[in-house]
């Protein structure tokens, strides 16, 4: 470990260096459409949520209109559609409900069916560069669907993603310089979030290691926990990103929650299921990416840093998972002995539910660990 002048040196150094690029990068550079969306049925109205960074697909709709299934709703997504290598290529929209895709100002997909999931699509000849794109959707009530596709002659059939499509005409002017500048705006929030992680993390890891050591003097007694703790990050952290863009896990919480607590300095009507403690401990990783919304580098809504701050809420659950088996070697050391206290933690690291939810932004593990 470093000395603690050194540690805080590179700590400010990274603290530094990530606000120079922050500085620097181009802004508003998110990838994906400008979102909006309406729970009205037939985009009238003013829209209850507007989003930069958004993709037409069933998870967004998820995302902006958790009640489109029980209410209905509309959205529509414009911006453009950004073409490497001209040639012919098939559009297509699969969805539940009506449907429509607009491609330089002209209707050329046309999914407007009854309810039930059909898809529509249309053969088109497109030059490389930027197309004006615009889609339209509608959920009358009950199960909703949608997706855009992309093929080329003899390709896969493939989603439209978020690298494919920009907000503005700003955005799409970057050219070959996009991916480099949209990876180096979702890098610095990162960089952002683990740094205001760190502290925290090292200062109760430090308590607690000071625990250890107190208890389990003998470093061979340390070295069964050590490796513990090894299997069960590993066990954790493999499968992470399991489902990370698709609301997969039942009552996960989703960084729009945290964000709202941001926003309402935890009062002022806001409100959840869960007790407000997890929500701040959440508030450090994700309050990096309302940082960088905030200062232009990035859209919280976008996709990419829905995904970054999702992935960050996980890996809170991990650092408390690791807590939680830290604490159960720490009870046994006290009521049986270090040298046996590592099989205390055995069944704890190789418990399903335990890995489950050590993978997962939900409150189990971290309550757990408290």
């Amino acid at each position: 470990m470093l000395p603690r002048r050194a540690e805080l040196l590179v700590l400010l150094v990274v603290a530094v260096l990530s606000g120079v690029a922050a500085w620097l990068l181009p802004h508003h550079t998110t990838p994906g459409l400008v979102g909006r969306y309406w729970d009205s049925r037939d985009w009238t109205g003013t829209p209850v949520v507007e989003r930069l960074g958004a993709v037409p697909r069933t998870a967004d709709l998820q995302r902006a209109l958790p009640r489109l299934a029980v209410d209905g709703g509309s959205a529509e997504w414009s911006g453009f559609l950004l073409v490497d290598t001209p040639g012919p290529v098939r559009l297509e929209i699969a969805s539940d409900d009506g449907a429509w895709l607009w491609l330089d100002d002209a209707l050329v997909v046309d999914n407007g069916g009854e309810h039930g999931v059909q898809t529509a699509g249309a053969d088109l000849e497109l030059t490389a560069g930027a197309h004006p794109v615009r889609v339209r959707y509608f959920q009358g009530a009950g199960d909703f669907a949608l997706q855009v596709f992309l093929t080329r002659p003899g390709g896969r059939r493939r989603l439209v993603e978020a690298d494919q499509l920009a907000p503005s005409a700003e955005v799409a002017a970057l050219g070959d310089r996009r991916r480099w500048v949209r990876g180096a705006a979702v890098a610095v929030p990162v960089i952002w979030a683990v740094l205001l992680l760190y502290l925290p993390v090292r200062v109760i890891g430090a308590w607690m290691w000071r625990e250890v050591r107190r208890l389990a003097p003998d470093a061979r007694e340390r070295s069964g926990l050590v490796l513990m703790l090894v299997l069960a990050t590993a066990l954790m952290v493999w499968g992470l990103d399991w489902g990370i863009g698709d609301a997969w896990a039942a009552d996960e919480l989703s960084p729009g929650y945290v964000r709202d607590l941001i926003a309402h300095h935890g009062a002022g009507g806001w409100y959840d299921k869960y007790p407000i403690l997890h929500y701040l401990v959440l508030a450090l990783p994700v309050g990096a990416f309302e940082l960088a919304d905030r200062v232009g580098l990035l859209s919280a809504d976008a996709s990419a840093s829905f995904f970054a701050q999702l992935a960050s809420m996980r890996a809170v659950s991990v650092v408390t998972g690791l807590g939680a088996v830290t604490a159960i070697f720490l009870c046994a050391a006290e009521l049986i002995g270090s040298r046996r206290a590592v099989l205390a933690t055995l069944p704890l690291v190789l418990t399903p539910l335990f890995l489950y939810y050590g993978k997962i932004a939900n409150l189990d593990v971290p309550s757990l660990c408290w």
